[in-house]
């Protein structure tokens, strides 16, 4: 079998992508040879929670770097545009002058009969050329085809193969583009074990995301003002960092939804404070296939979902796992969440029907699909 390295972004502040890699990484280590290599810094405060089946290496290369639009987005909610922009351009310096250095470092510690999987664009810029390469896309098909994607492609080398994440980004592409035909395709696990739960939590709503644009809080908190307008008896409990905080606290302020909205710091205890809620709120703009839904399901918690892009109906079904709402409208959300919480009965069928539904995402249906993968890889020589 050939060993593989697997690459993710930083380990500080991870990401939804991070933090699944790391679990199918720990789950596949159990018969395959892996090596996680982390592009950014290392942080003792930060330590991996990593099988010792893995072996893990850093390249520590800094933040402002490897999550530059991140770092170039925050400095602009500061207004400070202009450290901002130079920012940017010192950043895109930094990828056009060392992006061949960090190639040669990479085909330095591995062989050709390595199996090397990148898990998003920042590290996938890295892909050397003389080696098997796989792009594991963490995104949808409209992010695929979008200006921000295409630009991106031209400065890296055509993957050898793309996993996709469900069967519609696979098909989306593969239809308009035929060199990315026969592309694998494989469900993100649920990290943690499923148990169903028919438990009422007078209504508790639950954010789980980083409060960045992508994820769309402050729509999450608007939300919360049209059923206080309402008059529907709920609370939304809010777990997340980013540069949107002092927004979506001070619209909270404005609106006296202090009753009704708790934001809280992000939280090491995910799995305790959606066993904790009645459903799941997610208003992300897009997603490739959002781990916070199936883990949600997992434990009787249907959600109210945004359509998050061309997988969202794969993923929410409705009247089954939840409601998927085709608007941006915030009223939109808050109506759809008063019906199902003025009727206790509607709510416990959509827990059951949600735990029901999770069964896609077990960890025996994935490994068996990421063991089918690795062993159709094993077989090509570069």
């Amino acid at each position: 079998m050939k060993k593989i390295y697997w690459f993710i972004q930083r380990v500080k502040h991870m990401g939804g992508a991070e933090r699944v890699t790391v679990d199918i990484v720990n789950k596949l280590s159990t018969f395959r040879d892996i090596c996680l290599i982390v592009v950014g810094e290392e942080h003792k405060d930060y330590p991996l929670d990593v099988s010792p089946n893995v072996e893990v290496k850093y390249l520590n290369i800094p933040y402002q770097y490897t999550n530059l639009d991140e770092h170039v987005g925050f400095l602009k909610k500061q207004h400070k545009h202009i450290k901002a922009s130079l920012d940017f351009l010192k950043g895109v310096t930094y990828w056009f002058f060392r992006k061949g250095k960090f190639k040669k470092l990479i085909s330095s510690m591995t062989t050709k009969d390595d199996i090397l999987i990148f898990s998003s664009y920042d590290n996938y810029l890295m892909a050397p050329k003389d080696r098997r390469c796989l792009f594991h896309f963490h995104f949808n098909a409209s992010f695929f085809f979008s200006i921000m994607a295409t630009t991106g492609r031209w400065w890296h080398r055509r993957p050898d193969k793309y996993i996709f994440l469900t069967e519609t980004t696979k098909d989306v592409v593969e239809k308009k583009r035929k060199a990315y035909k026969d592309s694998y395709m494989v469900y993100n696990p649920i990290r943690f074990p499923r148990k169903e739960n028919n438990e009422y939590y007078n209504n508790e709503l639950l954010f789980l995301a980083r409060y960045a644009k992508q994820k769309n809080p402050m729509l999450a908190v608007k939300v919360m003002k049209e059923l206080k307008d309402m008059n529907c008896k709920c609370h939304l409990s809010m777990y997340g960092n980013g540069f949107l905080l002092k927004d979506i606290t001070k619209y909270v302020d404005d609106n006296n939804l202090s009753d009704y909205v708790t934001i809280n710091p992000e939280t090491k205890d995910a799995l305790s404070k959606i066993r904790e809620s009645d459903m799941l709120l997610l208003t992300s703009v897009f997603e490739g296939l959002p781990l916070v839904i199936i883990e949600a399901n997992s434990q009787s918690v249907p959600v109210i979902s945004s359509n998050w892009g061309d997988a969202a109906k794969e993923v929410v079904i409705d009247g089954e796992n939840g409601y998927m709402i085709d608007s941006v409208d915030p009223k939109a959300y808050a109506l759809k969440i008063k019906e199902v919480f003025d009727d206790k009965e509607k709510l416990m069928a959509l827990k059951k029907k949600s735990f029901e539904s999770s069964a896609r995402f077990s960890d025996e249906a994935i490994v068996a699909k990421w063991k089918e993968i690795l062993e159709k890889e094993d077989n090509i020589n570069m």
